[in-house]
């Protein structure tokens, strides 16, 4: 009895200690499952975190893709970028260069400056550190650095990095190019050289002067300037035959009397003692005193030119498929674009806008913009047929320092011509793969010309400066990207 008892009150003990064992498992469970919640909460938001910051990242690289590009598409010329960021520092330092846009819920901001990666620290690396801007080379011949700084935002989250960029000459041929040259009626040619793989057809229908503010004489005869930096005269240069406008005399090259010395009565200005073709040889001697203004040297020593000359000289006289693609999407968007079809009528953009391809375009009918890419693009055909030749009468000009004032255009034509018309201006660059530069009457043209066959007839007037030279379109340069890193870590 005693003992049933015992029990009984022994149970009722224990079911006050079940209830408080149950409060504290619940109490643990719930601490438990709330630390639980809590590091779940955490890891989603840590992953939201980090999912938009991977986005701002994205955007970053984007917008330094999209300054790359713009580029590359010829949106932008030397001028504008070779002391970008180094206004007020150096003479003709100008802002740096900026693109911003929108891409579904983020955004980029992107700005390219000189750089110097070899400054001692790094502040004094990225323009506007003097050490960035001084010494910059004003031709774009050798190979210069950039500093690409882009931010993104996706879309509370931000990200920057930086791009080093290596710009370079491309290897394109500045001046005239062409694989045939057929000179006739009264033709100028102020600073700048001809160059042609193949023969030079009348050259004494062709007057040079002055200098070329590219190429030096050391371009094209190694070692002969110890100072690597005098500008060669402008001449005209073949791997085949340089000959008078009849075709019928194979002189060594024009103006020149056979022997080993160049007739000096026959070289007013002094101008083809510079002709180069395969016919050179070496020279003892030149004409008396300095027949070219501004120089020391007053000959070269040989008026031979080979291919591996011209390989020196012009290495890769052609755009690839990229670069066509590049400069197609450029006209169509902000420039001047046309496909002429077979048959049927051509589809023209102008400033991104249906226009009506012109059979002579005029200055009316050109870009708003003071820079743009005019391309031309025919389905088939003959590229030298007359219905496959763009008739050019527009004035495009002039070439300047100043950005507000200088205007030009990168022309090109695919499978097809050009006939330049009288009164028509070109600054900039006209690049025919596959067909032939032609012209009537009288014309200026104010930079590069890059043609299957160059044919002069009439009075024109072609030209390079050293203005066009330090603000040539960014498609003669090539741009290789280097170190990258995330200016934020």
């Amino acid at each position: 009895m005693f003992k049933r008892m015992h029990n009984a009150k022994w149970l009722h003990n224990e079911r006050g200690v079940a209830m408080i064992t149950v409060m504290l498992v619940g109490a643990v469970l719930t601490v438990t499952a709330s630390a639980a919640s809590f590091a779940v909460v955490q890891d989603l938001r840590a992953g939201r975190d980090d999912q938009k910051a991977t986005g701002a990242l994205a955007y970053a690289e984007a917008g330094a893709d999209r300054l790359i590009l713009a580029i590359r598409r010829g949106n932008l010329n030397w001028g504008q970028i070779r002391l970008a960021g180094c206004k007020g520092v150096v003479t003709g330092g100008t802002a740096a260069v900026i693109i911003a846009g929108d891409i579904g819920q983020g955004k980029y901001k992107a700005e390219l400056r000189a750089y110097n990666g070899e400054a001692a620290t790094p502040a004094d690396r990225l323009a506007p550190a003097p050490d960035a801007c001084l010494g910059r080379s004003a031709a774009p011949k050798g190979a210069q650095r950039f500093a690409i700084t882009s931010e993104g935002s996706h879309p509370a989250s931000t990200r920057v990095i930086r791009q080093v960029i290596t710009i370079k000459p491309k290897g394109l041929p500045l001046g005239i190019f062409a694989d045939g040259v057929d000179g006739n009626g009264n033709v100028s040619m102020n600073n700048l050289s001809l160059v042609s793989p193949n023969n030079i057809i009348g050259r004494d229908k062709i007057a040079f002067a002055g200098r070329d503010p590219y190429y030096t004489i050391n371009d094209f005869y190694p070692g002969w300037d110890s100072s690597n930096a005098e500008l060669i005269p402008a001449a005209a240069h073949a791997v085949g035959e340089i000959r008078l406008s009849d075709g019928s005399q194979n002189l060594r090259t024009e103006h020149k009397a056979p022997g080993l010395n160049p007739n000096c009565s026959a070289n007013p200005s002094g101008q083809s003692v510079w002709d180069g073709s395969k016919w050179g040889a070496p020279f003892s001697s030149g004409c008396p005193g300095q027949p070219i203004a501004g120089g020391t040297i007053a000959r070269p020593p040989t008026s031979l030119f080979t291919t591996n000359d011209l390989n020196r000289v012009t290495p890769k006289p052609a755009l690839d498929d990229q670069d066509y693609q590049n400069l197609k999407e450029s006209a169509k968007a902000s420039g001047l674009y046309c496909y002429i079809r077979i048959s049927g009528t051509a589809t023209c953009l102008k400033d991104g806008a249906s226009a009506t391809y012109k059979s002579v375009w005029q200055t009316s009918d050109m870009p708003t913009a003071n820079q743009y890419i005019s391309y031309f693009e025919f389905e088939g055909g003959d590229p030298n047929a007359t219905s496959n030749t763009v008739k050019w009468k527009a004035e495009v000009g002039p070439c300047s320092y100043d950005p507000a004032v200088n205007k030009s255009t990168v022309m090109i034509i695919r499978n097809g011509s050009l006939s330049m018309q009288s009164g028509a201006v070109v600054t900039g660059a006209v690049i025919l793969p596959e067909g032939q530069f032609d012209s009537e009457g009288s014309f200026t043209t104010h930079g590069t010309i890059i043609a299957q066959n160059f044919w002069l007839r009439g009075s024109a007037t072609f030209e390079m400066s050293k203005c066009w030279v330090e603000n040539m379109p960014t498609i003669f340069l090539d741009i290789t990207p280097s170190k990258w890193t995330e200016v934020d870590r």
